[in-house]
């Protein structure tokens, strides 16, 4: 019998393994193309939406000034608790940064015009109304502040999606393949969507950069049990596919097809990331 996917995974084996086995592979790219675009003026006030272990943060702390202020939300408490652990053991830096626990898509508990300068690493195709989470971002932003925005675009995971499609038409599930082409139209977003959604949100101009690069893996096991997946899109195809033996065996078969179509050759899965910045005007 073959093993099961693996279930959905716990708060404290997410943060065991996120720094070494997640963040490097995704988060890190992200990161550096924040990093690379963000302007951090004096005195500033930084909110950080999507810090997870607070490597970013690390970074942006040494970044301020010292009477600059960062605020840092996630809606993990777990990876929060290991951020705490992570700024705060550099005392020159910790006592710049606060730490809120916040859900991805909720209201920002913060006064209008808080910030100099936003930046957020976000999963852009899960939040539950694009539109109004930009929207909230402009209004707890200066006149003038910047914001930036980092997220997986239009086609990352195109190839084991394909492999999926596959499966699902050839044993004739309809409603799971009406779920999939639903997900596949706004997961992750296409680049004009999201500039879209900042334009109408008041931010301009939109100045954006694109970047792709490859994961490898060396069967469909290592796929599948990758943490990179595991903890990252495998409980939502999971939700589109079903539950229970049929969903074990809709995954077992794309196993399969993985080992079949890359027999002897690595897996190799593309991403793609973008950085969206711009500005709240000033007047």
């Amino acid at each position: 019998m073959a093993p099961a996917l693996p279930s959905t995974p716990s708060p404290s084996r997410l943060v065991r393994v996120f720094d070494d086995e997640v963040y490097p592979l995704v988060g890190q790219r992200l990161a550096e193309m924040l990093l690379r675009t963000a302007t951090v003026p004096a005195r500033a006030m930084v909110l950080e939406v999507g810090c997870a272990t607070g490597a970013l943060t690390a970074e942006l702390a040494h970044r301020v000034d010292g009477d600059s202020r960062i605020v840092a939300t996630d809606p993990s408490q777990a990876l929060l608790d290991l951020a705490r652990v992570r700024v705060h053991d550099q005392e020159h830096v910790g006592r710049r940064v606060f730490f809120r626990a916040h859900g991805l898509g909720a209201k920002l508990p913060f006064a209008e015009e808080t910030f100099d300068l936003i930046i957020a690493n976000l999963p852009f195709g899960e939040l539950p109304d694009p539109a109004a989470v930009l929207a909230d971002y402009f209004r707890v932003a200066k006149r003038g502040a910047q914001v930036v925005i980092a997220t997986l675009l239009r086609g990352t995971w195109s190839k084991p999606l394909d492999l999926l499609r596959e499966v699902l038409v050839r044993h004739g599930r309809k409603e799971a393949l009406a779920k999939l082409d639903v997900y596949r139209a706004n997961e992750p977003p296409a680049p004009e969507t999201v500039a879209l959604h900042m334009e109408g949100a008041g931010w301009k101009p939109v100045d954006a950069e694109l970047q792709g690069w490859e994961l490898v893996f060396r069967s469909g096991r290592e796929f599948f049990y990758a943490p990179v997946i595991e903890f990252g899109p495998l409980a939502r195809w999971k939700d589109l596919v079903g539950s229970g033996s049929e969903m074990q065996e809709t995954f077992l078969q794309v196993k399969e097809a993985i080992d079949t179509y890359f027999a002897g050759r690595a897996f190799p899965v593309s991403m793609f990331g973008g950085r969206f910045s711009a500005r709240k005007p000033r007047g």
